[in-house]
């Protein structure tokens, strides 16, 4: 996020975003497969991350956006919900998120940056644990590769730190429900893309991080 917002290799020109996983084969058993408890298909449970990610490193909020969605004809899994979503953001930036999730492949949580002067791959960004930041950049006349791995923390534990600190002293937490309703107003936006095979345009919003509430401080 700072690399982008702090332009330290240019101007980020793309995200590159891709969620899959492989579901239960028996639709009946579960419950990702059943609108009424999931809200939607992977879109709803993995795509999200996507989504939300591209908004969070850029503090952009998309001014369009254009959608696919697909599903296995008489597979039972999906009688209720999508296994596929392909979608495109458009932010007023002009950087463009390209993303994909999936319930009808293996496991894989890869995230790649296109910036001006570097490439930035995050091969287990939606991991719970185990990530890796390869930067891929121009040296002269060589290449060279950095690479960053964040060591594991228990990020469950700092989620209620910071919750208990913001109602200890009376603070907005950095991801307040808004933030999680915006998610929800474009992933409607998504589904009404696909279901019309049209772009739909979306109100600009000006200002970075419309929906946040202040970081929690750093860990010294």
């Amino acid at each position: 996020m700072r690399f982008v917002r702090e332009r330290t290799f240019g101007r980020t020109l793309a995200i590159h975003a891709i969620n899959t996983q492989t579901v239960a084969a028996d639709g009946a058993l579960q419950w990702r497969h059943k609108k009424a408890m999931a809200g939607g298909g992977s879109l709803f449970d993995i795509g999200l991350y996507c989504l939300n990610t591209s908004r969070f490193l850029l503090g952009e909020e998309p001014v369009e956006i254009f959608a696919q969605t697909y599903s296995p004809p008489n597979d039972p899994r999906y009688a209720e919900v999508e296994e596929s979503v392909s979608f495109t953001l458009r932010f007023p930036s002009n950087t463009f998120a390209n993303c994909f999730c999936s319930y009808g492949g293996r496991d894989d949580k890869h995230q790649r940056l296109n910036l001006e002067t570097a490439a930035a791959d995050m091969p287990n960004a939606y991991q719970y644990e185990g990530q890796r930041l390869v930067l891929n950049r121009r040296e002269g006349d060589a290449t060279a590769n950095d690479e960053l791995v964040l060591h594991p923390k228990n990020q469950f534990a700092a989620e209620i730190d910071h919750m208990a600190d913001c109602v200890i002293n009376d603070r907005r937490p950095y991801t307040p429900g808004e933030e999680g309703v915006q998610d929800h107003k474009l992933m409607e936006a998504i589904y009404r893309s696909a279901a019309t095979n049209r772009p739909v345009t979306l109100p600009r919003l000006e200002g970075l991080d419309r929906f946040r509430g202040p970081p929690p401080a750093e860990e010294g």
